[in-house]
């Protein structure tokens, strides 16, 4: 079988090449770019391929908000003109400004278990809804912005009332300021069950990872009661030296739980030991926390 060439008319050629020159002309930041390797007609023509997938990808990022807004779907890498000494140009990838704002932010994690999506969320957001329910909770949050030392915060209601949102969102927001070295963000029942089938095969680790969140700067710990096992081990071995150390060396906690304080002695309290182990836990929430009950406000009604 005969393979056809499709006939290529050079003038409408020609012409699709003068009209692309126009547009990269015309464009300022690459205008600049030609003035300063001073490069002619015939060389932006000559590499007019580069030059023109390069102002494609400033059309479609111009005016961008943020990666969450991102016309381009997958990675958020775009081109950069590479010109060597004899005006040779190629193409080289990098990433934009957002996404190196956004691996700022999760450098500043030793743990993040929450969805990425949060990273691109701001504090006002947890405001769109149900302001005056949860304006109480975040001033109290805020504090920490002027004082990294400010009173540890546990926060608790009803599920789905947007405790954990708010305290992710919040984490955020400590992470972009630079006063902040560290965060660690778990969630109570992934975490916890982790760390107890670990003390089985390798307690050194085990050791390590407490010590860990002991000292880490900010230590976030969501959903804590939602464990399917409430076990002795993950509040003697976990979240009694986890809490005690911290308090002791002043280091802020976030905590969102369904439960009060209180109320976490007849959840986690079976059999005597254990009941002692989870009445110093909450004693000590309870006499060096910021309590504050989140009420009501399911947000699956907004669904």
């Amino acid at each position: 079988m005969e393979l056809k060439i499709p006939h290529i008319d050079e003038s409408e050629l020609h012409n699709i090449k003068k009209e692309k020159y126009r547009e990269i002309i015309n464009d300022p930041e690459i205008l600049e770019i030609i003035k300063e390797y001073n490069f002619t007609e015939r060389e932006i023509l000559d590499n007019l391929y580069y030059f023109s997938q390069y102002f494609n990808q400033r059309k479609l990022c111009r005016n961008c908000k943020g990666i969450e807004h991102c016309n381009k779907n997958g990675d958020h890498l775009i081109f950069k003109l590479k010109i060597d000494n004899n005006k040779k140009v190629t193409l080289g990838l990098t990433k934009c400004d957002y996404q190196y704002e956004v691996d700022k932010i999760k450098s500043k994690f030793t743990k993040m278990q929450f969805e990425e999506k949060y990273l691109y969320k701001k504090l006002k957001n947890c405001l769109d809804y149900f302001a005056h329910e949860r304006q109480g909770l975040i001033k109290k949050l805020l504090e920490f912005k002027n004082n990294p030392n400010a009173k540890s915060v546990y926060t608790y209601g009803s599920s789905e009332n947007g405790k954990s949102y708010i305290l992710t969102v919040f984490s955020v927001f400590l992470a972009k300021l630079e006063t902040t070295k560290e965060i660690s963000f778990i969630s109570a029942p992934d975490e916890f069950k982790s760390l107890e089938e670990l003390y089985a095969t390798d307690i050194n680790y085990f050791d390590y990872l407490i010590e860990e969140m002991q000292n880490v700067q900010y230590l976030f710990i969501d959903d804590l009661g939602k464990e399917n096992f409430k076990t002795k081990f993950s509040v003697e071995k976990i979240l009694l030296p986890i809490i005690t150390y911290r308090n002791e060396k002043g280091l802020p906690t976030f905590i969102t739980s369904k439960y009060s304080p209180t109320d976490l002695v007849s959840v986690y309290g079976y059999g005597k030991e254990t009941k002692s182990f989870i009445q110093e836990v909450a004693k000590t929430i309870k006499n060096n926390y910021s309590c504050i009950l989140l009420e009501g406000l399911n947000f699956s009604i907004l669904k």
